[in-house]
């Protein structure tokens, strides 16, 4: 089965990457919950939180927030805010 990927700038590795989607383990997550009576389930929560908000991760780096900004628009911002 093909990993679906999305492409989009990295701001960690400075160039364009392939962005994975995060991954969620449910049967682990529930079988350490089974086996912990519960007190798993914090941490269960804790990695479907981080899901929601983050997504997408950087397949070299590992970095949480791709740039969806085409170069030029980068460059726009980049002189707009003066760095």
């Amino acid at each position: 089965m093909p990993r679906r990927s999305i492409r989009a700038y990295c701001p960690r590795c400075r160039h364009q990457q392939p962005f994975l989607p995060a991954k969620f383990r449910f049967g682990l997550h529930f079988a350490l919950t089974i086996l912990t009576l519960g007190l798993w389930l914090i941490s269960a929560l804790a990695a479907v939180i981080r899901k929601w908000i983050w997504p997408w991760r950087c397949e070299h780096c590992g970095w949480h927030q791709p740039d969806f900004r085409s170069p030029a628009e980068r460059e726009a911002a980049k002189k707009k805010t003066g760095k």
